[in-house]
């Protein structure tokens, strides 16, 4: 007698979702409805990657936790760097503390928070941006400029970027204000 039991596994509910994934290890806890990836881990969805050193997937919330050295690659070709990102499934949608990102024309910015959100626009709070790029000699030094601001809004529709209370540096130092 042969007895045949069929479950989906995760690589079928990946597949299903138009995601790739791998791993060091790759583990589908089933009973909490999770997959967990430890180790140079890469999620590509469509046109964008997420790197990780550990993410772990909740199935039904379909949300990705990623922590460790994350970055994330937008279909824009800019990279999102942080610690840790909360992101839905499709990776359009999350929150990322303390990131820094290079934009595809070689700026830079960095926020406190990010609620990302690819379709309608991302907004942030306390960025930091600059177009110059760091001192070879001391990557610690403050660039020539700088803009920051207590939040900022993409406006995806009208490609344009606002920002709430805007101080211009120069060397460091304050030279404008702007609410």
């Amino acid at each position: 007698m042969l007895i045949l039991i069929c479950t989906r596994s995760f690589s079928d509910i990946l597949s299903e979702s138009g995601s790739f994934l791998s791993a060091n290890t790759i583990e589908h806890h089933k009973e909490l409805s999770m997959i967990s990836a430890i180790g140079d881990v890469e999620v590509i969805n469509a046109e964008e990657i997420l790197r990780a050193n550990k993410i772990t997937y909740d199935l039904e919330n379909d949300t990705i936790l990623a922590q460790g050295k994350v970055s994330l690659q937008t279909k824009g070709g800019d990279i999102l760097y942080a610690d840790v990102m909360e992101l839905k499934g499709d990776l359009k949608k999350g929150i990322v503390k303390n990131f820094t990102s290079v934009l595809s024309d070689g700026s830079i910015i960095s926020a406190a928070v990010i609620n990302r959100d690819a379709e309608k626009g991302d907004t942030l709070e306390k960025v930091i941006y600059t177009k110059c790029e760091p001192c070879e000699d001391n990557s610690e030094e403050y660039p020539i400029w700088q803009i920051k601001a207590l939040k900022s809004k993409r406006n995806l529709e009208e490609g344009r970027i606002e920002y709430d209370h805007v101080i211009l540096d120069a060397y460091g130092f304050p030279v404008f204000y702007l609410p």
